[in-house]
């Protein structure tokens, strides 16, 4: 696991930015995983943020700690239908079972790529970290 997804999952809550129509849209996740070492996250597909993706792919991350710490992350959200990455989601996060039950296939997952990640801890220069 890269540096930032380490960051995103001591954060517990992140927040994901996208685009409707020119409109910024920003919301809070806290799920995430790490696949065939690839940062993931999901969601359902009748959600808002769903079909923002799909219509415009390039997001934007960013999360803080309590110390204050925090990181700016940008890149695409890349749908990800594998049936392996799937099941690895449902075997290891029996929330996501919870939630949606006898409806799995209303369950997204979307992998990062191309990710530029700005870490910013205090008192230190801003760096670049991998996902």
């Amino acid at each position: 696991m890269g540096k930032g997804a380490e960051f995103l999952r001591e954060a517990g809550v992140y927040f994901i930015a996208t685009s409707d129509e020119g409109q910024p849209q920003l919301r809070p996740f806290g799920s995430n995983m790490e696949y065939n070492g690839k940062f993931y996250f999901s969601m359902g597909r009748s959600k808002n943020v769903f079909k923002q993706m799909i219509s415009n792919p390039k997001i934007s991350i960013a999360a803080i700690k309590p110390n204050r710490d925090w990181i700016r992350i940008i890149g695409e959200a890349v749908l990800d239908e594998g049936e392996d990455v799937m099941n690895f989601l449902l075997e290891n996060n029996p929330r996501i079972k919870d939630i949606y039950k006898d409806r799995i296939g209303e369950v997204a997952l979307f992998r990062i790529e191309n990710a530029v990640c700005l870490l910013n801890e205090s008192g230190k220069e801003p760096v670049a970290v991998d996902l």
